[in-house]
C-alpha cells in the first residue's frame, strides 16, 4: 500500500547537543530519601471509592504515585530540591486528586476508556519567541506566541490516544493502516473523530454515567496543550527542545529516529506529570477549533475558536516527525475531511457549551 504524503515536515539540519544529554544523575544516598518518602506519601490510607466505574481504586491510587516516585528516582525529570518541600507536597496532593477523579468508561467489546481529570488553570500558551525565532526548526508556520490563558471549568481528558480497539467498538470499523488493537486509531478525518465522540455521549447518556451537564468531543487547542504542559511551562519546560534533559530520552517519546516508520501500542512511553500518556509523538492528534488564531486574537478566558471552519488544529507530533516537531505548542492544520496515517485523536469530557 502507498504511504500517503506527510506534512510538508523536513528534517532537521541537526540535532541539539541537549537533545543526547542524558537525564539528572542521582547521588548516592538518594536511596535512602526515597524510600522514607515514599512511605510519607503514602501513610495516610486512602478511603475505599464505592462507585469503581468511573473514579480510580485505591490500588491505582497508589500505584501512580509509586511510579512518580519511580520516576523521579530515574532522574526523568521529576525532582525536588530540599527547600522545595512545599511545592513537592503539592505535587504528590495534586497527583492522589487527579487519580481519586479519574474516570473509566466501558466501551462495548470489553474495551476500557480512561480519562484523566484536569483540573482549572492558568498557564501560559504558545511557542517562546526564541523558538519563534530559531530557524533551525522547520515547518513552525503559524506557531504562536506565548500569552496568558484561563480555563474556568475541570475537564477530563483521555488517559491515551483513542486506540483503535476503542475505535472500532463505538464505530463498528478500522481505517488505520497499521493494524492493531492497542495501537492508536489512524487515517481518520475530524470529522470521524467528532462522530466517534458523538456516539459515545449519546452511548453514556443512556447508560446514565454522563456528568450533569457535560459531553464527549475533541479537546480545544488550549484544553490540549495545558494538558500537554502539565503545569511545566515555567518550572520545568520538559516539552520544547533545549530546555531540559529529560526529553533528550530517545524512549520517552515515538518520532522519527526511533519508531521504525511506525505507530506503536500506546501507553508504552513515559507519561507526562499528569499521568498523559504519548502526549507528544505516535501520531498527531486533532483538535476542537480552528487554526487561523494567534496571540492577539486568543481571548484569555475559555478560549475556543470556530468549530464550523475550512481548517482545523492538530498537535503532538507523530512517529513521523522530527524531534523539534514533537513538542506541546507545534500546531499544524488540515481541511476537516483531510486523512493520514500518522494523524488521530483524543477524547476530552468537557461542559457543554
Amino acid at each position: 500500500m502507498r504511504m500517503k504524503k506527510k506534512h510538508n515536515e523536513k528534517r532537521p539540519r541537526n540535532l541539539s547537543a541537549g537533545v543526547l544529554v542524558t537525564a539528572l544523575l542521582l547521588t548516592a544516598g538518594c536511596g535512602t530519601v526515597l524510600a522514607n518518602q515514599t512511605e510519607t506519601a503514602l501513610e495516610e490510607p486512602v478511603d475505599e471509592i464505592k462507585d469503581q466505574e468511573p473514579l480510580a481504586s485505591k490500588e491505582d491510587i497508589e500505584r501512580d504515585l509509586y511510579d512518580m516516585l519511580e520516576k523521579r528516582a530515574r532522574g526523568s525529570g521529576v525532582f525536588f530540591a530540599p527547600e522545595q518541600a512545599a511545592a513537592e507536597e503539592k505535587f504528590f496532593a495534586d497527583l492522589k486528586k487527579r487519580a481519586e477523579k479519574r474516570r473509566t468508561v466501558s466501551l462495548p467489546n470489553e474495551q476500557k476508556l480512561e480519562m484523566i481529570w484536569i483540573e482549572p488553570s492558568t498557564f501560559t500558551m504558545g511557542s517562546t519567541y526564541a523558538l519563534l525565532k530559531h530557524t533551525s526548526f522547520p515547518g513552525n508556520w503559524k506557531d504562536v506566541g506565548p500569552h496568558g490563558v484561563t480555563l474556568t471549568k475541570e475537564y477530563w481528558l483521555g488517559k491515551c490516544e483513542v486506540t483503535q480497539g476503542q475505535y472500532e467498538a463505538i464505530m463498528g470499523k478500522n481505517p488505520s493502516h497499521f493494524k492493531g488493537a492497542d495501537l492508536p486509531v489512524e487515517t481518520v478525518s475530524w470529522f470521524d473523530a467528532m462522530e466517534f465522540c458523538k456516539k459515545l455521549t449519546t452511548q453514556e447518556r443512556a447508560a446514565e454515567r454522563l456528568p450533569e451537564g457535560y459531553e464527549y468531543t475533541l479537546p480545544t487547542e488550549a484544553q490540549w496543550e495545558c494538558a500537554c504542559w502539565a503545569g511545566t511551562k515555567e518550572s520545568l519546560s520538559i516539552l520544547d527542545p533545549g530546555t531540559n534533559t529529560s526529553m533528550g530520552y530517545f524512549g520517552s517519546f515515538w518520532f522519527d529516529l526511533n519508531s521504525h516508520n511506525t505507530t506503536h501500542p500506546v501507553g508504552q512511553s513515559s507519561p507526562n506529570l499528569w499521568s498523559l500518556y504519548d502526549m507528544v509523538g505516535n501520531v498527531w492528534e486533532w483538535c476542537l477549533d480552528n487554526y487561523d488564531m494567534c496571540e492577539k486574537d486568543y481571548p484569555r478566558i475559555d478560549p475556543k475558536g470556530a468549530v464550523d471552519c475550512s481548517l482545523h488544529v492538530y498537535h503532538g507530533g507523530s512517529w513521523f516527525s522530527s524531534f523539534v516537531n514533537c513538542r506541546a505548542s507545534a500546531r499544524r492544520s488540515n481541511a476537516p475531511g483531510y486523512q493520514n496515517i500518522d494523524l488521530g485523536f483524543r477524547v476530552a469530557l468537557v461542559p457543554v457549551q
